[in-house]
């Protein structure tokens, strides 16, 4: 956004796009989140390599996140490509229950909040998406919990999330139907007593 910003004023441009490289080429560390966005504008893939290499000449850390690896970006400069692929590449997974689980007994602790650990396990076994869901969740909890004055407990966890609503039941018609429309089969096939490779197989 700020090269844009920078590159669109046309009357001082030069000036602008020294101050901007100035800016950019003169820190310890740069983060830059959804680096597939860039790809296709040329002006900015541009400018984005010229950083990169100032900054990694001096040595400087960057630190790069995308939805893809860079290989699969098809947009993007070979340039762009071979620099980002020179790095350390590591996918980032959802955290699992015991993570999730630390990362709100923490904000609890860093709130000053008092609760019950199996409040806080029931969140965290609940909201498994991602970070921005699980502290979506604590937060709605902790906020009903301090404007009716009651304690973080399981209880409250349960009547706020209500999470035991959401569960669809998952029945024996329910698994033939998916089954049958994965294996490409007809149901009554595959309750039949049809013998054939395909049915047995689904079945």
């Amino acid at each position: 956004n700020d090269f844009i910003s920078n590159s669109r004023n046309s009357k001082d441009q030069v000036e602008n796009m020294s101050k901007f490289n100035r800016k950019y080429t003169n820190i310890d560390i740069i983060l830059i989140d959804d680096i597939q966005f860039i790809e296709g504008k040329k002006k900015t893939m541009d400018q984005m390599q010229h950083t990169f290499d100032s900054l990694y000449n001096k040595g400087k850390q960057i630190v790069i996140t995308s939805d893809r690896l860079p290989k699969d970006i098809p947009n993007l400069t070979a340039a762009l490509d071979s620099r980002f692929a020179m790095g350390l590449m590591i996918e980032l997974t959802a955290p699992n229950e015991d993570t999730r689980f630390e990362i709100i007994k923490k904000l609890a602790i860093d709130n000053d909040l008092i609760f019950e650990e199996k409040a806080l396990r029931y969140i965290a076994k609940n909201f498994s998406k991602n970070v921005r869901e699980l502290e979506g969740a604590f937060n709605k909890v902790c906020a009903y919990a301090e404007i009716t004055e009651q304690s973080l407990d399981l209880r409250l966890a349960k009547e706020v999330l209500k999470c035991e609503e959401d569960v669809n039941e998952i029945d024996i018609d329910t698994i033939a139907e998916v089954t049958a429309q994965y294996y490409n089969v007809d149901i009554k096939e595959l309750k039949s007593t049809a013998r054939g490779q395909k049915v047995s197989l689904a079945r």
